[in-house]
């Protein structure tokens, strides 16, 4: 069944709107208002912009490219992808260089919006950006944690290793400077993960293997996390790890 833009654009979601023209902000956020959609939030600079995204975590931002400051949309940007819980980010553009709008394509944006912004427009867009990023969560395998009483979906492919610490067990997850921690035990962890990709390499460690960037007999090196291999499982990991660079 094809998709329809008259369906899901009336789903209300949570915007963020990044831009420090306060007439255009002042738009966009009437627009979407008027679609029964809920701004978050307005925000003209970087600082605002990361601090409205970490309280709100909104279904959708809209950044403009130039902001005032030093610091870009296209930085706000790098820092949502960086999220745990990163969600989908459309660019408001005007005429901006060609440098400016391949580091925007770099970081794999949801849609372009072109000033002046025209309401339909923005109601096709975000409706499209929030579809295709749904369709892409159910597609992708994922588990469900908490971590300080925020639920958080984690992809299984971005976790690079579990680790026991104490009563908490810490998530290292890949592009995320601090790992989410859990009330759980590892034994609880390891029965959420796929055994074919996460092993157990001691007594206090979960690795998944994709993620092992070198080794030898007592460690495994995940690009720069150095994780302890236990002499009892050394021999199976190690002939497992040759077998997947044969």
């Amino acid at each position: 069944m094809p998709f329809s833009i008259q369906n899901e654009h009336h789903d209300p979601m949570t915007v963020l709107i990044v831009e420090d023209e306060v007439l255009i902000a002042d738009t966009i956020s009437r627009y979407l208002t008027q679609d029964g959609h809920e701004v978050v939030g307005i925000a003209a600079d970087y600082t605002e912009a990361v601090h409205l995204y970490d309280a709100h975590t909104p279904d959708m931002t809209l950044l403009d490219i130039r902001l005032k400051g030093s610091r870009t949309g296209i930085e706000v940007a790098e820092y949502i992808r960086q999220h745990s819980e990163a969600r989908p980010y459309i660019f408001l553009t005007s005429q901006i260089d060609r440098q400016s709008i391949d580091r925007a394509k770099a970081t794999l944006p949801s849609g372009y919006l072109t000033k002046p912004i025209q309401k339909h427009s923005l109601y096709s867009t975000i409706a499209v950006a929030h579809y295709q990023y749904v369709q892409a969560r159910a597609a992708t395998p994922s588990i469900q944690v908490t971590a300080e009483g925020v639920v958080h979906r984690v992809v299984l492919s971005d976790i690079l290793y579990v680790q026991a610490q104490h009563v908490y067990v810490a998530l290292y997850i890949r592009g995320v400077h601090k790992p989410l921690l859990l009330r759980l035990t590892l034994y609880e962890v390891e029965g959420m993960l796929p055994p074919t990709e996460f092993v157990q390499v001691h007594r206090s460690f979960i690795v998944q293997l994709r993620h092992v960037t070198g080794w030898n007999n007592t460690q495994l090196y995940l690009d720069t996390h150095m994780i302890p291999l236990s002499r009892s499982r050394r021999k199976s990991i190690l002939e497992q790890l040759e077998s997947m660079h044969d």
